[in-house]
């Protein structure tokens, strides 16, 4: 299985699975982002709508999951933090099951593979895991399913140094009795300019220091976590946008104009 495409983006994912469901612990894959010395800080993840995608088509949702994603690496960086992935919502209309499909087995009705039929190109299609933090809540909830998304050869969907959610869930689980607390939202009422919908990074690179939580939550403004234009994020230095342009693969920097240009041999 490891020779698929897939196997190391996803294998943190598929590995929580395997534990929740059987109760060994299995290796993770995380991005080399998360052991850099840049995001020691600890994890930062969307809370409310915007960590749960419930949108109609394939399309729809890869664009959306990216933009999310990039926008989160943005604030990742500036904070020096992981940033972590949105979910797909479980009952998301694109998902392959046995009964869009017509075929029997797929785990809990759904359908590992990118799509359908085989083999994993051109699609996606979403692991399922137990969880105790779904849809953005920042409290436990009592456990039920949650869906992360695989890719296949899909352009421009993996090449963004992000961790999944399940690495969030196993954060907070391990390190429930942290002192100071395991986790805390960020406020961003103070930063956030709605009439020209940006977000000045400089208050939030300042008041990021001060929570030392291991998971940090980011909730966005009702309108934008429900599908409106993401705020633009101002004021990030030149040596935060050197160290996202290493986050950030080749791929991606084609699809996403607001991508800084790569630092020039000369700088």
């Amino acid at each position: 299985m490891q020779g698929l495409s897939w196997w190391l983006y996803e294998a943190d994912v598929v590995a929580h699975a395997v534990m929740e469901e059987t109760g060994k612990k299995a290796g993770m894959a995380l991005p080399k982002a998360f052991f850099s010395a840049r995001s020691q800080r600890g994890l930062l993840a969307f809370a409310g709508e915007a960590a749960t995608l419930l949108l109609p088509t394939r399309a729809a949702f890869v664009t959306r999951f990216v933009s999310l994603r990039f926008w989160l690496l943005q604030l990742a960086v500036v904070l020096k933090r992981t940033a972590v992935d949105p979910q797909p919502h479980c009952d998301s209309p694109w998902i392959p099951t046995d009964r869009s499909t017509g075929h029997r087995g797929g785990y809990k009705s759904r359908w590992y593979t990118p799509g359908w039929p085989w083999p994993f190109k051109d699609g996606v299609g979403v692991v399922v895991g137990n969880c105790s933090y779904p849809h953005g809540a920042t409290s436990v909830q009592p456990v039920g399913e949650c869906c992360s998304a695989i890719f296949g050869q899909l352009r421009g969907a993996k090449c963004l140094e992000t961790a999944h959610h399940m690495v969030v869930e196993q954060t907070l689980l391990a390190r429930a009795d942290e002192p100071g607390g395991v986790a805390t939202e960020l406020p961003l009422s103070a930063a956030y300019n709605q009439a020209a919908n940006t977000l000045d990074v400089h208050a939030l690179r300042l008041d990021g220091q001060l929570y030392k939580q291991p998971v940090l939550w980011v909730r966005l403004p009702e309108a934008v976590a429900r599908g409106g234009a993401l705020p633009s994020l101002v004021g990030l230095t030149p040596t935060e946008r050197e160290a996202l342009d290493e986050l950030v693969h080749d791929e991606c920097r084609e699809m996403l104009s607001s991508l800084p240009a790569p630092p020039s041999s000369s700088s």
